[in-house]
C-alpha cells in the first residue's frame, strides 16, 4: 500500500516537466494541479481521485497512464520527460493492430 507520499512522488516525477501539485483531502481523495512548464498556467485541475485509484502499485500506474491520455487535450501533452528524448521526426510510426 503506497503513502501519500509515495504517491505523491511518483505522480510528480511521471509528469515532468509539468508542475505536478498533489493535495490531500480530509477524506483521503486526492487532487491534481497542472501547470504548464513554461507558462505557469494551469492546464488542468484533476479531483476527488479516490485513495482506490492511487493507494496500491497498479492503482497509480493505471491513473498515470489515464492522465497522460487525458493530457492530449492539453497545450503541451507531448511535453513528458520520456518524450523529450526524441524529436518528432525520429519516432518510429505507429502500427495499427490491423496490420499485425
Amino acid at each position: 500500500m503506497l503513502t501519500f507520499q509515495d504517491a505523491k512522488q511518483r505522480l510528480m516525477s511521471a509528469f515532468t516537466p509539468f508542475t505536478c501539485t498533489p493535495s490531500k483531502s480530509w477524506d483521503g481523495s486526492l487532487s491534481l494541479l497542472f501547470r504548464n512548464p513554461g507558462t505557469g498556467a494551469v492546464e488542468t485541475f484533476v479531483t476527488a481521485i479516490g485513495p482506490e485509484q492511487w493507494q496500491s502499485e497498479v492503482a497509480i500506474a493505471r491513473l498515470i497512464g489515464e492522465l497522460r491520455l487525458e493530457a492530449n487535450t492539453w497545450n503541451c501533452g507531448h511535453l513528458f520527460a520520456d518524450d523529450l528524448e526524441h524529436d518528432a521526426n525520429e519516432r518510429p510510426p505507429e502500427q495499427s493492430l490491423e496490420a499485425a
